[in-house]
């Protein structure tokens, strides 16, 4: 994305334009586009999931703008420890010390990464601001993967 200095927003474009087209020739093969094999309401968490995946690649490639390759991908996978903490608030799952102890030195050595990775030629407004990107993209992956695992279509969103 970077070499070809396409805005992120087009990239994007393009990438769910060709995912579409091969995801709808594979359901096709396979007959998974009959009328009637989709119910209504699996058609919207398809719906919802391709919003999700697809703002999750829009804050992915506006954070490699902003920061770095190597920044927002290091930052990008923060993913655990959302996980984790959204397990312990919406799920009520229990957090042993110990885990918690290992998640706050391992968050620290990506945290250290994220504010000694800004390059010295760089604008540091806009590098928070792709840090932020990347951190948002973070959170939208295990929205998406959190959608409900019945609909077999979802899973290949």
């Amino acid at each position: 994305m970077l070499a070809t200095d396409l805005p992120a927003l087009t990239v994007v474009f393009w990438r769910c334009a060709l995912g579409a087209l091969a995801m709808a020739l594979v359901c096709a093969a396979q007959g998974l586009l009959r009328r009637g094999m989709l119910a209504r309401r699996q058609l919207y968490w398809i719906m919802l999931g391709g919003v999700i995946l697809t703002l999750n690649w829009v804050c992915l490639f506006i954070a490699y703008v902003k920061t770095s390759i190597a920044v927002a991908t290091i930052t990008y996978h923060v993913r655990p420890f959302i996980l984790v903490v959204l397990g312990a608030v919406l799920f009520n799952e229990t957090l042993a010390r110990y885990k918690l102890g290992w998640m706050v030195i391992a968050f620290s050595g990506v945290a250290l990464i994220m504010l000694g990775g800004q390059q010295q030629d760089q604008d540091s407004g806009q590098y928070v601001y792709g840090v932020g990107f990347a951190l948002a993209a973070a959170f939208f992956t295990p929205s998406q993967q959190q959608l409900p695992r019945h609909c077999a279509m979802c899973l290949l969103a």
